[in-house]
């Protein structure tokens, strides 16, 4: 709860407060005297508090109003505030979490719900996944040429007398495309897989990277010194080293690119699929719109315990000016001169 100043919300400054405090006080012993020459008690005590009252409300009257004005017009802000919040809540449990990703779905029953046709697709989605299908197929073969390729060039006798050996482990390369790409169907949470989504991208724009370097700095084919010669046709260690780095960069990068296409045409297929959900945007405004709601809330409710507290503290003071001049009163009544406090 916030902390306000003595009435200074409420249009009086410390010294006017102090002022209309001493005008009460120097009333408050106008009445006492006054009463202490009533002979009957009851009767002064009487006149002796209506007087005290009417000083105070002389005062702070004005006050008091605004307050009660302030109260009750902020305890119907905090009970609208609070219908609307309860409506919001009620609206949430009635809303899903998720939505079918496609609109075909949307609105059905989960055992209702039905796989798109290709033709069903949105346009943009038709062109990609056509595109990438293509892509994918050739980045696949790629690997595979590049793996069998390698075998073959490296004349090992087994390699050149049964073929077969070195397609079937060429296969591997593509094989190894696809088996990165399919973990992203064992992955649960959604942290989990845009975790890996970004650590697989990365990857491959790494090895996209290293790729080019070392395709630059092997092959010199659109350069001027192509036919000329020069030190970068001798042979050395380096070149050996470089051409094994090539080779597992040449065939890293086809199998991430793969990877990653066959990554993004499932997830696009997916998202026509009946056991594809996303995230329901009315829900999340539902939410977003409770969170500001309680916020609004408890920022009234504060103000209203202000209001209230500064009001109570108001009527407590005018009780306690009460039992002053009641004390006061008491306290002399007994005395032969009532003419000096």
């Amino acid at each position: 709860m916030s902390k306000k100043g003595s009435y200074g919300d409420h249009g009086l400054t410390p010294d006017v407060e102090a002022k209309l405090k001493g005008f009460v006080l120097d009333e408050l012993k106008t009445y006492v005297m006054t009463a202490l020459l009533l002979k009957d008690d009851e009767v002064a005590r009487t006149h002796l508090i209506q007087s005290v009252q009417s000083a105070f409300n002389a005062a702070f009257g004005g006050v008091l109003a605004s307050l009660k004005s302030q109260v009750a017009r902020k305890e119907k802000q905090v009970q609208s505030a609070q219908a609307e919040l309860e409506e919001v809540k009620a609206e949430l449990r009635t809303t899903s979490k998720q939505t079918a990703s496609w609109r075909g779905n949307q609105g059905r029953d989960e055992a209702d719900m039905i796989e798109a046709e290709f033709c069903e697709w949105q346009s943009r989605h038709r062109v990609e996944a056509t595109i990438l299908l293509i892509v994918t197929m050739m980045a696949a073969v790629a690997s595979f040429i590049t793996a069998y390729t390698n075998l073959v060039g490296s004349g090992v006798v087994v390699f050149l007398d049964n073929p077969l050996l070195p397609a079937s482990m060429a296969a591997l390369a593509p094989l190894c495309g696809f088996a990165i790409k399919s973990v992203h169907g064992f992955l649960r949470s959604g942290w989990q897989t845009r975790s890996y989504i970004f650590s697989l991208v990365s990857a491959m724009l790494v090895s996209v990277c290293l790729w080019i370097v070392l395709y630059a700095g092997s092959y010199h084919g659109l350069s001027p010194n192509a036919l000329s010669g020069g030190f970068l046709d001798d042979a050395s260690w380096w070149d050996g080293v470089r051409d094994t780095i090539f080779i597992i960069v040449s065939l890293s990068t086809e199998i991430l690119i793969s990877a990653v296409f066959a990554l993004r045409l499932t997830i696009i297929a997916g998202r026509y699929s009946p056991d594809y959900f996303r995230p329901n945007q009315d829900f999340i405004d539902l939410e977003k719109r409770e969170s500001a709601l309680e916020k609004h809330l408890l920022k009234l409710e504060d103000e209203l315990d202000d209001l209230i507290a500064e009001h109570c503290r108001l009527e407590a003071e005018l009780e306690g000016y009460i039992n002053t001049a009641l004390l006061m009163f008491e306290g002399r009544r007994g005395q032969p001169t009532p003419s000096i406090l």
